[in-house]
């Protein structure tokens, strides 16, 4: 199934103790019955496997279907021709307040007969969003948002060589990526209860900037503050991880009153997070990623909030072996908002580009062609009628669809009884970015609920 999310970013970001490995030995808390196997985790932090069915067979009889968390799937089929398969639905839940997405397939090919997997005449797997579909629908673009469940199914087929007792193992691998960082670290700035949370950040940084002036931490400098609030910071690129040097600065970017404050010390401040994976050499000139969160503007509360992008750019390496964030420039590039509606940063000024290169340039830019073209693409419009179809439902798609739109109201003009929506212009173009990608987000997780 084609999805209509548009912001995929391939590296992913482990910010946590979500590392969800495949090491046999380790794995615990087996459930083993036929026909559906049913478990609920006491306490599991991440997406994890909560029912496994089998829902239909053909030519293949089976003798153990049942789960290891976190998401393993442990199957034992005896084929009666080749061809032979048994499908079973997996129901997943992800109990966090960070999108995980689908990454694939791993397993360990000397377990069982996992070795026979994707070898000629071996057993192929296929997974799918329906029972009815054929592709290989449930893929790399699916994913699932906090605290949501799903299911999907998977077929495996038994060919030529594969005409024996067959017991496999298969993690069916979940992760965060790149460009969702930002939730695990709203995490940290809205939790005010936990130890190692919101206050325990303040507290470091009112005690820097007290001691030495810094408006900084650096996972170098203060090694014991990361661990306290992330645990392990790496970075998996292309199956491999990949250290993560990151800065947080608590500054003010857009010379406004909102954000957090130093005590005493300067007022107004967002966070913006700095990140790289790559070798930290002084005087070269890094991929850096950055991003950065607000709290109290535009009616949403108390709560922290990503401001823009997560951008791209690059900054040097200072003699210290840390990320001159000062120097930090965005790098020439096209950002994509939702359907139709994109913007060029850091290049000449023309042909829609501008030349914000900062990062408290990107987020005090004000953008009129965005505005034209969130108007002419209608999203607006297209939610409400959504909504409007779907008035009584409570069905979780429709409800954060709705919920998505009435948080963007602020930044539209309803028109005609809904006849026709118009963007409010006395935004940034970093405040709307929010409000569009989370209604694009919640309308491409209900376009996965209703493909039709």
């Amino acid at each position: 199934m084609t999805k209509k999310m548009n912001t995929i970013v391939a590296v992913m970001l482990i910010l946590s103790t979500l590392f969800i490995g495949i090491g046999y030995a380790a794995l615990t808390d087996t459930l083993s019955i036929s026909g559906t196997a049913n478990l609920e985790p006491k306490i599991y932090r991440g997406v994890y496997i909560k029912a496994v069915e089998v829902v239909r067979t053909s030519q293949a009889g089976y003798y153990e279907n049942s789960y290891v968390l976190p998401t393993n799937h442990v199957t034992g089929v005896d084929p009666v021709a080749s061809g032979g398969s048994v499908t079973y639905k997996i129901t997943v839940h992800n109990n966090t307040d960070v999108v995980y997405w689908y990454i694939g397939q791993r397993y360990v090919a000397e377990h069982g007969q996992n070795s026979l997997i994707g070898q000629n005449g071996g057993i192929t797997i296929r997974t799918a969003d329906k029972l009815s579909d054929t592709s290989q629908t449930f893929n790399n673009e699916d994913w699932l948002p906090p605290q949501t469940e799903r299911d999907f199914y998977v077929t495996y087929t038994y060919g030529a060589n594969a005409q024996q007792a067959c017991t496999t193992t298969v993690n069916f691998y979940f992760d965060i990526k790149m460009d969702a960082v930002h939730d695990e670290f709203l995490a940290v700035l809205n939790n005010q209860k936990s130890t190692n949370s919101y206050e325990y950040l303040t507290s470091v940084f009112n005690s820097n900037y007290a001691n030495t002036g810094e408006l900084s931490i650096t996972s170098e400098s203060h090694p014991e503050v990361f661990q306290n609030l992330f645990e392990s910071l790496w970075v998996n690129i292309d199956g491999t991880d990949k250290e993560a040097h990151v800065v947080i600065r608590r500054e003010n970017l857009d010379n406004k009153s909102t954000g957090d404050s130093y005590s005493p010390g300067p007022s107004g401040c967002e966070y913006t997070l700095y990140i790289t994976v790559e070798s930290m050499t002084p005087g070269t000139n890094p991929t850096v990623y950055a991003i950065s969160y607000s709290q109290g503007a535009n009616n949403m509360g108390d709560d922290w909030y990503q401001v823009g992008e997560l951008y791209e750019g690059t900054a040097p390496v200072k003699a210290d072996g840390t990320i001159d964030y000062a120097n930090w420039i965005a790098t020439p590039k096209t950002y994509e908002m939702a359907d139709g509606i994109s913007y060029k940063v850091a290049a000449p000024n023309g042909d829609q580009y501008d030349i914000m290169k900062r990062m408290e340039q990107l987020i005090a830019a004000q953008d009129q062609d965005i505005f034209n073209d969130i108007d002419n693409t209608r999203i607006f419009k297209k939610v409400y009628d959504i909504i409007q179809q779907h008035r009584y439902s409570t069905d979780p798609a429709v409800v954060g669809l709705r919920k998505a739109f009435t948080d963007a109201s602020i930044f539209y003009t309803n028109l005609n009884n809904g006849q026709e929506f118009k963007v409010n212009r006395n935004y940034t173009r970093a405040e709307i970015i929010r409000a569009i990608k989370d209604i694009q987000s919640a309308l491409d997780y209900f376009y996965q609920a209703y493909p039709n």
